[in-house]
């Protein structure tokens, strides 16, 4: 898969924040947010739970793209004290405006974990090989510029064993051909790439990853014709 350009990535990070800032003041945005990454904990719990289990010693856990408000579903582990997390984004860290007092208290307890903050792009995160436990690349590499490029560093940076847990949309093959055609009058600047199943599915096996699970939500025809996308969960391990 060829990498789309920096200027064209530069536009979709310019849209990126400008979402980001407007979702803060929002809370009816964050509450969906921190359920939607709830979605995902669950489904790798009830899929691999073995995943998410109290590591004995201290885990390493990252999330790629984890958004400027930290809202990870790498915040979610438990317990906090066993868990050492890294999230990075290419945006700047924003800090929450005031807000009711029911979510200042969840926000408050969230913002507890011990979470180290790495502005950065996926594609140029530099750490040292055999880093991680766990990486979670939750709905970011649509938003990226070389999505080959950050599968195969996650592959560097995971520990022999360590596990890869992946959610992405995905589009038909028509759909992703209609969105090249026609992206200038139909712009989606915040997603400059798009994969189709079988892209992403291969993505993860060129990079030789063991694939252990993969799904993508249940459609009818109707959606199809209408090119909604649809959501792929994969889970990959390094091999030991």
């Amino acid at each position: 898969m060829k990498a789309v350009s920096t200027n064209v990535w530069h536009i979709a990070q310019k849209s990126e924040m400008l979402f980001w800032d407007k979702k803060r003041y929002e809370p009816a945005r964050l509450i969906e947010a921190i359920r939607d990454k709830y979605v995902l904990f669950t489904e790798i719990k009830k899929i691999y739970p073995q995943i998410l289990a109290e590591p004995p010693d201290i885990g390493r856990a990252l999330e790629i793209g984890i958004g400027p408000l930290c809202l990870g579903v790498v915040s979610i582990l438990e317990p906090a004290e066993k868990w050492e997390i890294t999230g990075i984004d290419p945006l700047p860290r924003m800090a929450l405006p005031k807000l009711p007092s029911y979510l200042e208290a969840f926000f408050s307890e969230l913002y507890k974990k011990n979470m180290t903050y790495v502005q950065t792009p996926a594609e140029e995160f530099n750490n040292p090989v055999d880093s991680f436990n766990l990486v979670i690349c939750d709905n970011v590499l649509e938003h990226t510029y070389n999505p080959h490029k950050i599968i195969n560093n996650i592959y560097n940076l995971l520990v022999p064993g360590g596990f890869l847990v992946l959610r992405e949309n995905t589009l038909s093959h028509l759909s992703k051909w209609r969105k090249k055609i026609f992206y200038t009058k139909y712009h989606d600047e915040a997603h400059p790439v798009s994969f189709t199943y079988h892209d992403l599915i291969n993505i993860v096996k060129q990079t030789h990853f063991n694939l252990i699970y993969s799904n993508r939500d249940k459609y009818d025809m109707i959606k199809r014709i209408c090119f909604k996308s649809r959501r792929i969960i994969i889970i990959a391990n390094k091999p030991e």
